[in-house]
């Protein structure tokens, strides 16, 4: 017989054995693979692999889910793809820009290279877990991490919505937790020394009319002179004022944006002496308008701002958050030296953000005997949940003195 002969019979002999060991339902394809197939309530499934062994335990778990009605078939969709879907076609049309920004940035800096290129069938609690572990190592603050726990539960809940996937892995996964912080609020010590220390500052009527109203940054930077009515001596919040990508260009612009809740959208009534800084703020922009002439440069359907810089332009909040660093070093330059003077330890004055003012005001609110309510209202608030969890520690101190009141009726 001839070598070709025997080699025939021999590949025959092969594929007849190999033919014959593989269970029913499972073939070997030309390209190397094996294939195989069950059918379930009319339905059809179909399986791929190289290796054998796991072909067939991949059929059984698909077997015993469809048959249970857990079988779904993400197919080749990975996360990443599904991310684009998510954000595209579902989120784009309900939510702000700038939570579309918070949303797309948390992705892409924390998520899309550790499991973005997996199908989303893949994916299980442990990827995620591992995940949230290895950001919190890398010293990741616990907010963000929850912001990306956020984005990634969202978007599997998506997909299990339209049957590409029976269980969200996020589910089971454990988030970190920190203590609740109480919020760095000025006493009303310091809040004097501040005020000493900004007067004659350029940012000056804007950093007063945040702790006189306890408005946020940007419904501060979008305020607009119509907004305020000095017969009234109200100030009514409409909007807001970001400095954000935009979406389309990628490059970085001013927007305007609807404020942050229903209830956001508010009026508040101006003290007296905020009336008249305004009005003087009034009268020094439009001095201010002329004495720069041509460079005064406002953006179109931004020309009417109360707060501007010297040209005219909105003002990015970091340039406030520098303010207010800079005006802290003094403080505490100052603090210094009369401590050596003193011959006593200097009292460090705490770094402040433009939301310091806002929890500031608030406390101040609560220590004169404003209502929960009313606090709740001036804030804009869309709870009083949310009003009273902030200011426990005010709260509870109001509580005490006002049960000072009692004291008489026992003694």
């Amino acid at each position: 017989m001839s070598e070709e002969c025997i080699q025939l019979q021999t590949d025959t002999q092969l594929a007849t054995t190999t033919k014959q060991k593989l269970p029913p339902g499972i073939t070997r394809r030309k390209d190397g693979r094996y294939q195989g197939r069950f059918t379930i309530n009319g339905k059809r499934y179909t399986l791929y692999d190289k290796n054998l062994r796991l072909l067939k335990k991949r059929l059984a778990d698909a077997k015993y889910e469809a048959e249970h009605g857990y079988y779904c078939t993400g197919g080749q969709i990975t996360l990443n793809s599904w991310y684009q879907t998510w954000l595209e076609e579902y989120k784009s049309v309900v939510v702000k820009n700038s939570t579309l920004l918070l949303y797309t940035t948390s992705y892409e800096r924390y998520i899309t290279d550790a499991l973005g290129n997996y199908k989303l069938q893949d994916i299980r609690t442990i990827h995620i877990q591992k995940l949230y572990n290895d950001l919190q190592k890398s010293g990741l603050s616990v907010g963000t991490i929850q912001i990306v726990h956020a984005v990634l539960f969202n978007i599997f809940k998506l997909a299990l919505k339209n049957d590409i996937l029976v269980k969200n892995p996020c589910v089971s996964a454990e988030i970190p937790r920190e203590e609740k912080k109480e919020p760095r609020v000025l006493t009303a010590t310091e809040q004097e020394i501040f005020l000493e220390n900004i007067r004659g500052n350029y940012y000056e009527p804007l950093l007063k009319v945040a702790l006189g109203t306890g408005l946020r940054i940007g419904e501060l930077l979008g305020l607009k002179w119509e907004d305020i009515d000095f017969k009234t001596s109200t100030i009514s919040i409409f909007r807001t004022l970001l400095y954000m990508k935009d979406r389309q260009t990628g490059h970085f612009c001013f927007q305007f944006q609807t404020p942050k809740s229903r209830s956001s959208k508010r009026t508040i009534p101006l003290i007296p002496s905020l009336a008249i800084l305004l009005k003087e703020q009034q009268k020094y922009q439009h001095v201010l308008q002329i004495a720069r002439g041509p460079f005064w440069t406002p953006l179109t359907n931004m020309d009417n701002l109360v707060f501007t810089t010297k040209n005219g332009t909105p003002i990015q909040e970091v340039y406030v958050v520098k303010c207010l660093n800079t005006i802290t070093d003094k403080i505490n330059r100052l603090e210094y030296h009369q401590a050596l003077y003193e011959k006593r330890d200097p009292v460090p004055f705490v770094k402040i953000t433009p939301h310091t003012l806002r929890h500031s005001f608030a406390t101040r609110a609560f220590e004169n005997g404003l209502a929960p309510k009313t606090v709740q209202e001036l804030l804009g608030h869309s709870n009083i949940n949310l009003t009273m969890n902030l200011y426990t520690h005010v709260t509870q101190d109001v509580k005490v003195h006002e049960m000072e009141k009692l004291y008489h009726l026992f003694n």
